[in-house]
């Protein structure tokens, strides 16, 4: 073999090497590329997450307060239960409402014989039950 041909040989070999480590270097720089979208990603994650999570040191407030709540509910409950059994409607149903003092208003009567007489209001009509009008006394 000449000087030349070998010359040619060892250009041939490097443009070889040189094109398999473009080859390689090409499929390196897309993996970074992938791990790097990826990674931009997962920060962009972290921080919708650290955002969405940035007040959850108050949820044991929220349960100390949840419960003085439900405490302050259930006193309430007592208290109605307590106001209805001693306004004799421990039968399920509601007293109606006391006129407030002063405001001239006068009760509904309690038989439907005089009910809305003089003002051109129909009486109401009594319950199958046979109770009294919603709002009388019985």
């Amino acid at each position: 073999m000449s000087t030349n041909a070998l010359w040619w040989l060892t250009l041939g070999l490097g443009l070889v090497v040189a094109l398999i480590a473009v080859v390689l270097l090409q499929i390196f720089y897309r993996l970074v590329r992938r791990i790097e979208a990826g990674s931009e990603a997962i920060w962009e994650t972290g921080k919708k997450v650290a955002r969405n999570t940035a007040t959850t040191w108050m949820l044991h407030q929220t349960t100390v307060r949840l419960d003085s709540l439900t405490d302050e509910a259930l006193r309430h409950d007592a208290f109605l239960d307590q106001a209805l059994a001693a306004s004799g409607a421990g039968n399920g149903e509601v007293p109606a409402p006391a006129p407030a003092a002063g405001s001239g208003e006068t009760p509904a009567p309690a038989s439907g014989a005089g009910a809305g007489a003089g003002n051109g209001e129909a009486p109401a009509p009594a319950s199958a039950a046979g109770e009294a009008p919603a709002g009388g006394e019985s």
